[in-house]
């Protein structure tokens, strides 16, 4: 039996990827957001793609405050774009 990666939906440009292959935006206990990666998967998530578009896309309007259940302050968005652009580069 091949056991498969699971999917997940990139919040930006919403196609299907291996969940292994896109970034991990979470909301913590605290409350606070953060990017993570590998077994620091906890809280409730969101997926985007490794892409500028995407993550400009994801970060506009409301849609990763929807994606976690929480809203997302400017300053937060401006603090993941920053923190997401220098993971990509």
């Amino acid at each position: 039996m091949v056991s498969r990666a699971p999917q997940r939906t990139c919040i930006g440009c919403r196609l299907k990827s291996s969940q292994y292959l896109l970034i991990r935006i979470s909301r913590l206990a605290s409350g606070e957001l953060a990017v993570t990666e590998g077994s620091d998967r906890t809280g409730r998530g969101a997926y985007v793609c490794p892409q500028l578009e995407c993550v400009a896309a994801a970060l506009k309007g409301d849609r990763l405050g929807r994606a976690i259940r929480s809203p997302v302050s400017p300053q937060d968005k401006t603090r993941l774009h920053e923190e997401l652009v220098c993971k990509l580069r």
